[in-house]
């Protein structure tokens, strides 16, 4: 009966080094560790130190590093096999497919198929295949650097608050799921086929057609992401006039600097030269950048203004996301149709797509809402959301706006 069992132990520390001091007015160090040791993958150990330090009591400095481990589910460990399939004509090593992959799969589709292999001319529109658990998943591990500050002054700015951070991620033996296709072209797309995804496709040795493969969770490699979090928010009193209420701003936000993710050839480097290990671990990986890719743009924010006036609020939200490259935009075929001797020739046609139909644009999703307390246990409130009406991008993942548009919303909250 498949289970998870583990036994741990931790400690944590919060040293203060000086305080009320010039230029100290506070300085202190924590620190904290975590061991593990699961049935399932054995001994782990997860750590972090860091500290703060405010030079002034409106500046706070404050940063952290740390190891973090996240042992595999019993889903991602267990979970059922069920049969998949994948499509004969998506093959990586088809002709039709065998020039859009990395620079390697050419030459390595070669040592399965000959040159201008159709696997259409051998089987049938399937390939069977199954998908699920793998029990021999090990843990991911994530490296975090983070530095940054908080700055609240006093004075005329007072209600002022500016937050922003630094983070560095990496995550290595990430897991993750795959489908059957993606375990074929990564088999392919590797500088060599010695690896773990080739290892997962059988093959027919006269034809070349795949015949089976496995697919479902693996430990893929790694994945990078840096990038800068900001939250400014600033509380005052209406200045015209007396008592017009408040006003309150407020802008939180990601700078993406980094977003990659690397398939890993093999678990690691058997070279015991520090260098040389680094360089095996380089050539055996396809670096991917996802930055500025559909679902990841370079800048996230989020924009808010609120009017309070006693028992009444009125407030926009808007939601804002950089430009990132249409989806589906790296399957788009383009091609020239004409006729020929009185037929009808497709011939490919390298041309770029103009960038207009490339990019999504930069997007403003704008909310609108207000509410009213008659009493303190009775209120009404509504609001329009998407009030531009703002279309949605079309793909798998619906954004920046929802699918239904603008809408109108009333409503009245009372307790009892």
């Amino acid at each position: 009966d498949p289970s998870i069992t583990v036994t741990e132990g931790f400690g944590e520390i919060r040293l203060p080094v000086l305080a009320d001091m010039k230029f100290v007015d506070l300085l202190e160090v924590n620190g904290a560790i975590r061991y593990s040791d699961y049935n399932t993958i054995g001994k782990t150990l997860a750590w972090n130190v860091g500290g703060r330090y405010k030079p002034l009591p409106e500046l706070t400095l404050r940063g952290t590093y740390s190891v973090a481990v996240r042992a595999p589910n019993l889903a991602e460990l267990f979970g059922p096999v069920r049969a998949a399939t994948i499509g004969l004509l998506a093959d990586p090593c088809a002709a039709a497919n065998v020039n859009l992959g990395s620079s390697f799969r050419v030459d390595n589709c070669l040592e399965f198929v000959p040159a201008g292999f159709n696997p259409a001319n051998f089987a049938s529109a399937f390939r069977p295949g199954i998908t699920g658990g793998n029990p021999n998943l090990q843990e991911e591990e994530a490296t975090t650097f983070t530095a940054g500050f908080v700055w609240q002054p006093t004075g005329f700015l007072s209600g002022l608050s500016v937050i922003a951070d630094y983070y560095d991620i990496e995550i290595t033996d990430a897991v993750g799921s795959l489908t059957g296709l993606q375990v074929a072209a990564a088999c392919v797309d590797l500088p060599t086929t010695d690896n773990q995804f080739c290892d997962a496709i059988t093959r027919n040795p006269t034809t070349g057609v795949i015949d089976f493969f496995t697919a479902g969770n693996v430990n893929l490699g790694s994945l990078a992401v840096r990038g800068i979090d900001f939250a400014v928010t600033y509380g005052f009193d209406v200045p015209f006039g007396p008592d017009l209420g408040t006003i309150d701003l407020s802008l939180t936000g990601t700078r993406f600097l980094e977003d990659t993710s690397i398939f890993a050839a093999t678990p690691g480097s058997t070279s015991t030269d520090p260098l040389e290990a680094e360089q095996d671990l380089v050539s055996q990986a396809i670096d991917n950048d996802n930055l500025g890719e559909f679902g990841n743009p370079e800048w996230i924010a989020n924009l808010g203004v609120t009017w309070n006036k006693e028992n009444f609020t009125l407030g926009w939200s808007g939601r804002f996301e950089s430009s990132q490259l249409s989806p589906g935009i790296s399957n788009i075929q383009v091609v020239d149709v004409a006729i020929e001797g009185g037929k009808v020739v497709v011939n490919p046609d390298n041309t770029l797509v103009p960038l207009s139909q490339r990019d999504t644009g930069d997007s403003m999703v704008h909310d609108i809402f207000a509410s009213y307390d008659f009493t303190e246990k009775f209120s009404l409130y509504g609001g329009i959301n998407n009030a531009l009406d703002r279309d949605p991008y079309l793909g798998s993942l619906v954004r920046p706006a929802g699918v239904r548009g603008r809408f109108f919303y009333l409503g009245v909250r009372g307790s009892f």
